[in-house]
């Protein structure tokens, strides 16, 4: 068939492609001529008439700028180059982490957070599907990345309670757990607690022998020790001696506590008057600085045992200052301290706080213990802040009144 035939077959007498032409046939290349079909009747088709592959000659180079809103079916793979910075919330399929102090609510196995809790130590964390493991950075006081300085851990916000520390000349260098609590804007580390009382006024067998030596200086000694730190499972009582080039301690805080590993430094136990916890702010008089660094000493392991107060003036007692005292503010009272000696004796035999506002005199401890077998003022008390001769009745240490000792650094 002849181009012309072909040709006539599809105009009408005006020389216009009829649509009547066409209607039962499909236009393939074989009906196209040179220079195509007349643009103004292309309309004239119907779209289920053209079929067929458009070859890409008849593309040009660049495409028009036109929306592509309709755009369906774009083969991944044909997308290339740098994304736009658009807004992103609306992506699905995307893991994406979050940056924050607090932990993202209803998160998804696998998501990841970066904790921004820690200033100076930020952690990446991923959900597991039922909490957030820590998979860099671990936390300061953590076992893997154990704490220098009480310090550190103040800095960082340490929430009370257990803790890892590594301190210099302390346990081999190894680390080790210990309580830790914030309290009058330092860090502290516990270094005793004690739940024990006398079994009778006749047998008495706390502390001596324990953190107390029954010879010697008389100095802080480490008593039912676990792993470098203190056993807070199943004993009476548990003491540390720090003695440590990595720390030297700056306060002490006596205290009480509700029970052997209740947390903090204030006073949950018995607290008469509100006078505990006694720090080197409740030590007064006319001369207190020797005193303090002498209490410091002995607590913190470098030091030999401690008596301050009212009580003797033997000559050449270094360890006595006849004119110091613990006292609390608005309070008369004033009471001896007693740390494994009392005047030149060693060892004594009260450890703790006077019980007896009096020149000379010592009775039931306030907190502590005496060692005076079949004396009624022989016992362990806590949290008491009362002048007399007799028991501290109602302030025995229990379980439920644990006596307890802190240090800070800082």
């Amino acid at each position: 068939m002849s181009k012309a035939r072909k040709l006539a077959d599809l105009l009408d007498s005006a020389g216009d492609v009829s649509g009547g032409k066409i209607a039962d046939d499909t236009i393939n290349s074989e009906h196209f001529v040179d220079g195509g079909i007349d643009n103004a009747h292309i309309g004239d088709l119907a779209a289920t008439k053209l079929t067929g592959t458009i070859a890409d000659a008849r593309f040009p180079a660049t495409l028009p700028a036109k929306s592509a809103a309709n755009l369906t079916n774009i083969p991944a793979a044909n997308i290339t180059g740098t994304l736009p910075a658009i807004d992103g919330s609306n992506l699905t399929g995307v893991d994406s982490t979050t940056v924050a102090s607090s932990a993202p609510g209803s998160p998804s196995t696998g998501q990841l957070w970066y904790d921004t809790t820690e200033s100076s130590n930020k952690i990446l964390k991923v959900y597991n599907g039922t909490g957030w493991d820590i998979i860099s950075n671990q936390p300061i006081g953590s076992e893997s990345n154990p704490a220098a300085t009480v310090q550190d851990l103040y800095d960082n916000s340490q929430a009370n309670g257990l803790i890892w520390m590594q301190i210099t000349g302390y346990n081999s260098g190894n680390a080790f757990q210990v309580r830790y609590a914030s309290y009058a804007s330092k860090g502290w580390i516990e270094i005793l607690y004690s739940k024990a009382a006398y079994a009778s006024q006749a047998t008495v067998n706390h502390p001596w022998g324990e953190w107390v030596p029954t010879s010697g200086d008389g100095g802080f000694l480490a008593h039912n020790v676990s792993s470098g730190g203190l056993n807070y499972s199943g004993v009476d009582s548990s003491s540390i001696r720090l003695n440590a080039s990595g720390f030297v301690a700056t306060d002490f805080a006596l205290t009480t506590k509700s029970s052997v590993t209740a947390e903090g430094v204030t006073a949950t136990g018995d607290n008469q008057s509100s006078a505990y916890p006694l720090t080197k702010a409740n030590v007064m008089g006319n001369s207190t600085a020797a005193p303090i660094v002498k209490i410091l000493d002995y607590f913190e392991g470098s030091g030999t045992s401690v008596h301050i107060g009212t009580g003797g003036t033997t000559s050449g007692n270094t360890y006595n200052d006849t004119d110091a005292h613990f006292k609390i503010s608005g309070d008369s009272n004033h009471y001896e301290g007693m740390f494994g000696r009392r005047d030149n004796v060693i060892p004594g035999v009260e450890w703790g706080i006077d019980g007896i506002n009096s020149v000379g005199s010592t009775y039931a401890p306030n907190w502590g213990y005496r060692n005076n077998a079949g004396q009624d003022y022989s016992g362990a008390w806590a949290g008491a802040w009362q002048s007399g001769t007799g028991a501290k009745t109602g302030y025995e240490i229990a379980s439920d009144n644990v006596l307890s000792v802190w240090l800070t650094s800082m």
